[in-house]
């Protein structure tokens, strides 16, 4: 399970952060999205992303706070989302329940936030209280087709249609199983199975039996076995697919929640017995064919000596001066190519010069970068076709 949606920055975790985030992994949620609320709390978030492998950040400025906003301000959020564990820029939308500010100014800082998510190219994460009509209204404006997600959403049928006909994701949280929710299970069956994420918004909307407590990541199974209740399906399929669906939207690799990321060994990737777990990259790339989305297949190592990436190919060289020039500022310490140093079983001559288009086996692992450059690197390296098969990898003795 990946809670899409927690302020695991809030000052109601200070004093057992790290206690609650292995509460969250002993649960079986295996990423946590927090969420900046203003320009403070999204540096924050992005701390927090760089200290726990599987929690990543999100960074916005929540309408509450839209009316001390400026283009300054938009600009410093731009820099901030531009760091590799940013995966979303919000929480933004319209609050028109508390009007904490005035509605002219958080549908400005509203425009400036749809702006920068289009520019950084990222999902965009809609809080939406009682606007749902002012929302509709901008959204269609700006005749765009969106990625992201409308978190806690609440509004009926109709209103669901219209924000999936846009592109946008719906997200739950554990109101779903408040008894006055009930007149909304016929909205919340009517969502398509793919177009589904859940959350816990903690330290708010604590479930049904833990009301008048502080919310936490490790609840959210709660929510996904009410989520699967209400839709008559079983508890495994609901987890599966909300999983799959916010490792699509946040283009997320599959990583374990470990805090401690100096031991050598990519984020969250367990060893044991001396061998590695598979993360699976279910993410698309824009333009990159449709079949990846499935089947990635990636090993990491700690202790090799690895060849630089100037043996690598002339292909893969500029793929890693792009990515790892670019995004990084500084070479990786660790570079593995999969014929040579796994012994990875893939239908496609080891030693072809040129591989197939459906299957470049030179595939790059590296263990000291971020885990979002890891992720883009593996998705442009490794092209699997659907008969492309890995059958195994293991430590090189």
């Amino acid at each position: 399970m990946i809670d899409t949606h927690a302020h695991i920055d809030f000052p109601d975790f200070d004093k057992d952060r790290d206690e609650m985030v292995a509460r969250a992994l002993a649960a079986g949620v295996v990423n946590i999205i927090t969420v900046g609320t203003d320009l403070e709390s999204s540096k924050k978030a992005v701390e927090l992303a760089e200290r726990y492998a599987g929690v990543y950040a999100a960074v916005g400025i929540h309408p509450h706070d839209a009316a001390a906003i400026n283009e300054a301000d938009i600009a410093r959020l731009g820099d901030i989302a531009k760091h590799p564990r940013v995966v979303a820029v919000g929480e933004t939308g319209l609050d028109f329940y508390r009007d904490y500010s005035p509605r002219t100014a958080q549908i400005q800082v509203l425009r400036w936030q749809l702006a920068l998510a289009a520019e950084l190219r990222l999902p965009v994460i809609i809080h939406c209280r009682q606007a749902e009509g002012d929302m509709l209204n901008l959204l269609r404006s700006t005749h765009q087709q969106y990625q992201g997600v409308i978190h806690c959403f609440r509004g009926d049928t109709d209103t669901a249609r219209t924000y999936l006909d846009m592109g946008f994701y719906l997200s739950l949280a554990a109101y779903i199983g408040y008894p006055s929710s009930v007149k909304a299970h016929d909205v919340i069956r009517s969502i398509p199975g793919d177009r589904l994420l859940v959350e816990t918004d903690c330290p708010f909307l604590p479930p049904q039996g833990h009301r008048g407590e502080r919310n936490e990541p490790a609840y959210l199974p709660l929510t996904v076995r009410t989520l699967a209740a209400i839709r008559r399906e079983q508890y495994e399929d609901t987890a599966k697919a909300t999983l799959q669906n916010a490792q699509r939207l946040f283009r997320l690799p599959v990583t374990s929640l470990t805090k401690d990321k100096g031991d050598g060994v990519f984020p969250g990737i367990r060893q044991t017995d001396g061998q590695f777990t598979q993360p699976q990259f279910l993410s698309p790339v824009p333009g990159f064919p449709a079949e990846i989305d499935e089947g990635f297949a990636a090993a990491v190592s700690q202790d090799f000596d690895f060849p630089p990436a100037d043996t690598l190919g002339s292909g893969t060289k500029g793929l890693h001066d792009r990515f790892l020039g670019s995004k990084t500022g500084r070479q990786p310490r660790r570079l593995i190519t999969a014929q040579t140093e796994f012994g990875f079983g893939i239908d496609a001559p080891q030693e072809a010069p040129s591989p197939p288009p459906d299957c470049l086996f030179d595939s790059v692992y590296f263990d000291d970068v971020d885990a979002k450059t890891m992720h883009l690197y593996s998705l442009y390296c490794l092209r699997l076709s659907p008969s492309s098969n890995v059958t195994k990898y293991k430590r090189r003795r």
